[in-house]
This record gives C-alpha cells, sequence and structure tokens, in this order.
C-alpha cells in the first residue's frame, strides 16, 4: 500500500520543524541507518527507500542527483582552497619565508651631473629563511642615461636584465652598472629595480620593485656670451663666448652653437658651431667673431644665444644655455638684392641666366659720401672652375670683376663699383635711390667635371662701404643674403603614338562622331642626385577618355575619375637608376568635320620631387600636349 504523506513529514517541512504527533514515527523509519554494501550501489538503495513514494517524491529524488554533485564539487573547491592558503601560510608568512625579508637596493656614492660617469650598485638581499629560484634582475634606466659597462654583465642585447638564479638564504647579489647622465632636460631622473622569483618550492611567481628618484646637478661649466647692447643694421658688432670647467674631470666632445635671429650673419664662423675635442679640468676657453645684422633683420630687441651640448655618440644633446638681448636700429642707408626679381632662396639648374638687381635707399637724414658697392658670389666650384660662365656676364655699369678659392668646393666671385663706374656713389644724399641689374649664366652640365661637384648652393649678397662727415672711419653695411640650390638634372619628356581611330556615336549636347586612341610615353630622367616623393600629375580634358591600362618601369599610376586627374608616384629614385618610362592611352573624341584643327588630349602636366642632397623641393611644369588627329 502506498505510503501517505502528511504536510508535516519533514522531508515536506520547509522549516525543519518536527511536531510532536509525528516524532516517534520518523524515528521509527529515520533511527536505523542504513547498511551499505561493499558492491552496493548508493543510489539504489536510495531508490529503495523511495520506491512507493509519490510523483512529488521522485522528482525530489531527481533533484537530489543534482545536488550531490553540486556538494561534492563544493567540497573539492574548498579542499583545493585549503590547501592554497595552507601553502601561503607555511611559505609567505611562516617562519621559512617572508617578502619583507627580500630587499634591493640602488645607490650612488658620487654626486649626479651631466656629463660625468657614474657607477650604481644595485643589490639583493634575500635575509628570509627560504631560497629564492629563477630570479631575474631587471632595469629599468632614465631616457637620459646611457649604459657603458656592468659586472656581472647582464645576459641580454639590451644591457637591462640580468639572471640571479637561486639565491639561498643570507645571500646577497651586486651588479655595479657603469653609466653615463648626457641630457638636461629634466632635473631629476627615476632609476627602477624589478626582482622576480619564485620563493622555497612554491612555484608562483613573486616580484619586489624599488625606485630611486634623483636630483641632477647642474652641468658644471660655467656658459657666457657677451655682445653690445646696442647695433645697426649693416654693421658688424663683435661677440664673445666664453667657457670655465668647473667639473672635477676632463670633459670630452662638447659643441657650442649659436642661435641667431633672423637676418643675421656669422661672419668668422658661418655655420655658428664651435667644436672642443677636450676640456680639461679648471680650464678656460673663449671664442671671439663678428656678428652683422644685414637689411633683412627687424628692427628693436632681438635675443643672441649660446648653447653648450654634448656629444652622444651620432647626436648632441643640450646642457646648458645662455642669451643676451641687443636693441637693433635700422640703418638710414638700406641695400638690397634680388634675383629674378625674388628675394627668397630659389632653385637654379644648368644654363639657367639670373638677373642680380643691387638697390640702395638713404632714408635718412644723412647725407654718405664715396660709397663702394660689391655684389658677392659664394658659388659651388669644380676643379678651381666657377659654376657661373663669367663670358656671360652683362654689366652697364662694367664693374671691376675679381675671384679667389676660399675652400676647395667653394670660389668666390666680387664685381665692385665705386664712383668711377657710377658716379652717383660719390654722395647719396638724404632720399636718394639707385637700382641696376647684373645677369650672369649657369654653365651648361656637359662643361663641368660633376664628379668633383660635392657643394650645391650658392650665397649671394651686396655690402658698400661708407664714409659721413661726422665720422671718416668707413662703415661698412650688408645686404640680404639669397640662397640658390643646384639641384639634380630632372627632366621629363613626352611622346604620343596613334593607336587606333574610329567612329563612335555622338554623346547627347557633343558632335563627336570620331575617336583616336593613343598611347602616351612619359620618359623621366636624373642623373645629378637621387629623389624622393616623385609625383607626376596631368588632367584630362572632359573630351578625352582614360582607357583604363596605364603601365610604368618603376612606381604606381592612377586616374581619379571625379577630378579626371592622371597620377604616377615614386617614393624614391636612385641615380644608379636613372630613367623611368610611364605608359598609359587615352582616347580623343573629336568632331570630324573639325578634325584639324589643334586639340588638347592632356592638360597641366608637373612634376615635383624632393633632391635629396639639398633637401630642396623641385618642381616642373611641362606644357599641355596638343595634336591634330
Amino acid at each position: 500500500m502506498p505510503r501517505k504523506i502528511k504536510k508535516t513529514d519533514p522531508l515536506l517541512n520547509p522549516d525543519n520543524t518536527e511536531p510532536e504527533f509525528f516524532s516517534e514515527k520518523v524515528r521509527e523509519i529515520t533511527q536505523p541507518k542504513p547498511r551499505i554494501r561493499k558492491n552496493g550501489d548508493f543510489t539504489k538503495q536510495i531508490a529503495s527507500i523511495y520506491e512507493n513514494a509519490s510523483p512529488q517524491m521522485v522528482a525530489l529524488k531527481k533533484k537530489n542527483k543534482g545536488g550531490k554533485f553540486i556538494f561534492l564539487t563544493i567540497l573539492f573547491l574548498a579542499f583545493l582552497t585549503a590547501i592554497s592558503w595552507a601553502g601561503f601560510f607555511l611559505f609567505g608568512q611562516g617562519p621559512n619565508f617572508s617578502e619583507d625579508k627580500i630587499a634591493i637596493s640602488i645607490k650612488n656614492e658620487t654626486p649626479l651631473q651631466f656629463g660625468q660617469e657614474i657607477i650604481y650598485d644595485v643589490e639583493i638581499n634575500n635575509s628570509s629563511r627560504a631560497p629564492l629560484n629563477d630570479g631575474l634582475l631587471t632595469m629599468r634606466y632614465p631616457n637620459n642615461f646611457k649604459f657603458i659597462s656592468a659586472d656581472p654583465s647582464p645576459h641580454n642585447n639590451d644591457d637591462k636584465e640580468w639572471d640571479t638564479g637561486t639565491l639561498a638564504p643570507g645571500k646577497k647579489f651586486l651588479v655595479k652598472i657603469k653609466g653615463l647622465i648626457y641630457d638636461s632636460t629634466t632635473a631629476e631622473i627615476s632609476w627602477q629595480a624589478l626582482l622576480n622569483y619564485k620563493p622555497g618550492d612554491l612555484s608562483a611567481e613573486f616580484q619586489k620593485i624599488n625606485i630611486l628618484k634623483q636630483k641632477i646637478e647642474p652641468f658644471a661649466v660655467d656658459l657666457k656670451l657677451t655682445a653690445p647692447p646696442t647695433a645697426e643694421t649693416g654693421t658688424s658688432l663683435p661677440f664673445t663666448i666664453s667657457l670655465e670647467n668647473k667639473s672635477e674631470k676632463t670633459l670630452e666632445n662638447l659643441q657650442i652653437s649659436l642661435i641667431l635671429p633672423s637676418g643675421f650673419r656669422n661672419l668668422t664662423v658661418p655655420n655658428n658651431t664651435w667644436l672642443i675635442n677636450k676640456f680639461p679640468v679648471s680650464s678656460s676657453t673663449s671664442f671671439t667673431a663678428l656678428l652683422l645684422p644685414t637689411a633683412e633683420a627687424q628692427a628693436g630687441q632681438q635675443n643672441i644665444a649660446a648653447r653648450l651640448s654634448l656629444k652622444n655618440e651620432t647626436s648632441y644633446f643640450e646642457q646648458q644655455s645662455t642669451a643676451q638681448t641687443i636693441n637693433l636700429n635700422k640703418s638710414d642707408l638700406l641695400l638690397k638684392i634680388t634675383a629674378n626679381n625674388k628675394e627668397e632662396k630659389q632653385n637654379i639648374n644648368f644654363g639657367d641666366s639670373l638677373t642680380f638687381n643691387v638697390a640702395y635707399e638713404n632714408s635718412g637724414t644723412v647725407e654718405f659720401k664715396n660709397a663702394t658697392v660689391r655684389l658677392i658670389l659664394d658659388t659651388p666650384s669644380t676643379d678651381n672652375k666657377s659654376l657661373f660662365d663669367w663670358n656671360t656676364i652683362k654689366d652697364k655699369y662694367d664693374g671691376n670683376i675679381t675671384a679667389e678659392q676660399i675652400s676647395p668646393q667653394i670660389r668666390r666671385a666680387v664685381i665692385t663699383w665705386t664712383k668711377k663706374q657710377i658716379p652717383e656713389l660719390a654722395k647719396i644724399k638724404p632720399g636718394d635711390k639707385k637700382n641696376w641689374e647684373v645677369s650672369l649664366s649657369i654653365k651648361p652640365k656637359n662643361s663641368l667635371n660633376l664628379s668633383g661637384l660635392t657643394e650645391f648652393k650658392t650665397n649671394v649678397y651686396a655690402e658698400t662701404t661708407v664714409t659721413k662727415d661726422s665720422n671718416p672711419q668707413p662703415d661698412t653695411l650688408q645686404s640680404n643674403s639669397l640662397f640658390l640650390f643646384l639641384n639634380s638634372d630632372l627632366s621629363l619628356s613626352m611622346q604620343t603614338i596613334v593607336k587606333n581611330t574610329e567612329k563612335v556615336t555622338p554623346s547627347k549636347n557633343t558632335n563627336y562622331d570620331s575617336k583616336t586612341t593613343y598611347t602616351v610615353n612619359w620618359a623621366l630622367a636624373n642623373n645629378l642626385h637621387e629623389l624622393t616623393n616623385l609625383q607626376i600629375t596631368a588632367t584630362l580634358p572632359e573630351n578625352v577618355d582614360w582607357e583604363n591600362n596605364g603601365s610604368a618601369t618603376a612606381g604606381e599610376i592612377t586616374f581619379d575619375k571625379n577630378t579626371r586627374q592622371i597620377t604616377w608616384k615614386l617614393n624614391r629614385l636612385p641615380i644608379s637608376f636613372p630613367k623611368v618610362n610611364i605608359f598609359f592611352d587615352s582616347g580623343l573624341k573629336y568632331s570630324s568635320k573639325d578634325s584639324n584643327s589643334e586639340k588638347i588630349l592632356l592638360d597641366k602636366i608637373q612634376i615635383v620631387a624632393q633632391d635629396k642632397i639639398t633637401g630642396q623641393e623641385m618642381s616642373l611644369s611641362k606644357d599641355p600636349i596638343k595634336i591634330r588627329p
């Protein structure tokens, strides 16, 4: 007979209370402990207990299967957690090992100064009772630190890691690191030492970190700049840079740089740079030169700065700087030159003709006397010959020409005019002004030894020497400077070949009934300098079709149907690859009744490139391609 389940059955009673009237019955059922046979099945025994139970009891039995699995899983995880905590207690907080017993120190005994070698001691001390296994020491240096050596040597190529192996209890590991602080971009530097290790028998990896921050003492060199408080455009002024080595060692590979305002020229050292290979302890040195504020310089307060840098391998890093402000006044006598009506730098090429214009004006109230005007051209030279062809000079005042070789690469030519050639130079009264032209051509390429040509910039300027009644000593005034760059001999030639002619159906609003397709060949030639970032662009008129078959021996050619622009690009063109050919087809549509008139096949043709030697951008334009079908 099926067993009846009361509402007070403890199996269904959620609060697990045991009513009195049912307690004996429950004990009768539950007190005997079922004996589990060795070969018995626990699940079958449970089933036998509830074999006569209601459907709800059967459902409960099924649920208990899942509950048993969850219970066993939780029990297993709890066991693992207990083991982990036991291991942590034993090795991490117990008597054998404590992280507090592991120490890393970073020390240096000498003051930290720019440009001086320093030695850092990085020490690991194991005061615990457990060995430190698989130790790896990693250093993170300041950005301005140059590694020189270490004892013991690091095991990796970037000089930052050391294998410490197994460090027994009570033992130390010491690394001595020698290096150099070479940059003064910050007044404080930061070192970081990281130790990764495994204590005792643990497989878990621990990490210990120490950070050292240090103030850097200023570079021990006294740097001074001395210049007059006032100056005038066109009149040179002296300046002096002085240094004293107050450090405790000989300094090497120093560089002094002069930073000048726009329009100022260094007449003594054109590149504004001095090098000091060795600077002994307690020694002093100085550099004196002349500065010339040209007509380009702006009136008012101007800053002149000197910068001291220290060389690290191939680069110089600023260590110290000083500056002085001068008050610049504009001269009453203004002198200016142009080349082909331009005052700024420009590109030139073999065979070009240049027209120089020399102009002066007295904008003051004082008369200048006995003026001498010189046009000076410092030009590239090969075999002691100038880049310019002096047989082509045109000068209506026939100035006196002299020349000298001022370096193996530069030849200087000077054209001089006095009151004998130009009578107006005897007296330049207030308000007087005058200008004149000199034209000169650059030699053709085939007349020069190009293999001996290593300089490609021409510097052109004018200067005048005058006297005044108030000062019989002559003053020298200088004009603006022009820089002319001889870039590579890049050229572009174009050719068209008829491919086919066909009849076409006129489109709306046109009377084009014929179409001739041409193969266009762009031939690019370059021999003097390597070029970079080359690009040729051209535009197709509305009546010309792009035939989708462009190709090139180098580079990539594309067509934009929205702008109707053809573009060819090449990243680099070395002189070992002097020629490039670009091909594409274009179809010219026209009316057969108008086939004899000239039509544009290709328009707005332009080539740009960067000269790798001069650093200048080159730009060439070509006339449109016009043809008669």
